[in-house]
């Protein structure tokens, strides 16, 4: 009982901070608002909805996102905002990730896999849409706090309303310090790893030091409840590198050397020599990762193949690799792989703010949760398909963030 109340209050307040965020300034219901709610607050509801065991057609999420991107597309093509001046594109993102997509739908047409990819072209779409567009980090704060705000008040909900589906049992060898966890059996991984996504932008796009502090306590109880590792250690890791980063930048070093030291040590991560018991088996999707990449080296085998040989292979692939990496170089090779590393480090908002930058924060997230998990790609929907594109958005805005004018547009 002491559980499900906590976890319930944990979540209402979440909601009460993205609600006092979203109404602190100008605010103006526009169609970043609405994907955020789609991608982030929709999506996200449907995540808790499996969690609690219901039964939804499998491309459900997907269909959404395509949807969302389709709607969001749209909404910047008959918008006010301001055409940029200086680029037809304003960095070369767009242009990567449009080269990207372009060739997992190619080896989709070949490999009877392109309907992930299309759906993908949907759903990245408004980068392209809004690439010679001028809008703002207010923009994107109104998007995040919206669909934070749809995701914590749906779990409210469903603490009180279905807590017997909604909360259930651990696993063996995993549970939350309560001794019970977010769905049956410590099932809700997704949503934690989901959570910590959205929780991590919250705070980031923060305006005040006393929101940051409720969103990070209420999550913290969120994505524990989840008894996902992943999740928790990828949450905790990103913030305190996120601190450190911060920190060498006010002592006068640059901020770049710690992005460095993150890839490198993720590279070296994945390229150690596991065995397939090490972290709950994942070694042994490693291992075979790693031996299929090598059969198609260059270009990779499209976007749903790992999910497609599931029972021909022999092992128990669930839905991949569980390392952003590997995902990258065995769907796309190391030609799309590349183009991938590329479209993440080419930002100039990465290298050149202040590191407390929300693109910052969200790099990390990627780079500690991909560690172990595949949060969100270009591929597939995958468990945040959002989180990706936003942090595309985030390499395009102008770096302004402004309490009084959380929407960025001039009044």
């Amino acid at each position: 009982m002491i559980f499900r109340l906590v976890i319930t209050l944990a979540a209402l307040s979440f909601f009460s901070a993205a609600i006092l965020e979203i109404f602190r300034g100008k605010f103006r219901f526009d169609v970043f608002v609405i994907w955020g709610v789609l991608t982030f607050g929709l999506m996200g509801t449907i995540t808790a909805l499996q969690t609690a065991g219901y039964q939804l057609p499998e491309l459900t999420n997907s269909a959404i996102f395509g949807l969302s991107g389709i709607v969001f597309s749209l909404g910047i093509a008959t918008s006010r905002l301001p055409r940029r001046v200086h680029s037809k594109y304003g960095n070369s993102v767009p242009l990567a990730v449009l080269l990207l997509l372009g060739l997992l739908t190619t080896i989709g047409i070949f490999t009877d896999s392109w309907a992930f990819p299309v759906l993908m072209i949907a759903g990245f779409s408004p980068l392209i849409a809004i690439s010679n567009r001028t809008f703002t980090l207010n923009h994107l704060r109104s998007s995040v706090m919206a669909g934070s705000a749809f995701l914590s008040l749906s779990i409210a909900v469903m603490a009180l309303v279905i807590p017997e589906r909604f909360f259930g049992s651990c696993r063996l060898d995993k549970c939350s310090i309560w001794g019970e966890s977010i769905g049956s059996l410590s099932s809700g991984n997704a949503l934690g790893l989901l959570f910590s996504a959205v929780a991590l932008l919250g705070i980031a796009f923060a305006s005040s030091k006393s929101v940051r502090l409720v969103i990070g306590l209420s999550s913290f109880f969120l994505i524990e409840a989840s008894s996902g590792r992943t999740s928790l250690l990828a949450y905790l890791s990103a913030i305190t590198a996120w601190i450190f980063v911060i920190w060498i930048g006010k002592i006068g070093m640059k901020a770049n050397i710690a992005f460095w030291l993150v890839i490198l040590g993720s590279f070296i991560f994945i390229a150690f020599p596991y065995s397939p018991q090490d972290f709950t088996f994942r070694g042994e999707l490693w291992i075979y990762a790693k031996s299929q990449i090598l059969e198609n080296m260059y270009f990779g085998h499209g976007a749903s193949e790992w999910v497609r040989s599931a029972y021909s292979s022999g092992i128990i692939l669930n839905y991949s690799t569980h390392n952003i990496w590997l995902e990258a170089l065995y769907v796309s090779g190391i030609f799309g792989f590349v183009v991938f590393v590329y479209s993440l480090l080419a930002s100039k908002n990465l290298w050149s703010s202040t590191a407390a930058h929300p693109q910052v924060g969200l790099f990390l997230w990627l780079i500690f949760t991909g560690l172990t998990e595949v949060p969100s790609f270009i591929a597939r929907p995958y468990i945040v398909p959002g989180a990706l594109l936003l942090y595309y958005l985030c390499s395009q805005a102008e770096s302004t963030l402004s309490a009084k004018n959380p929407s960025g547009i001039e009044a």
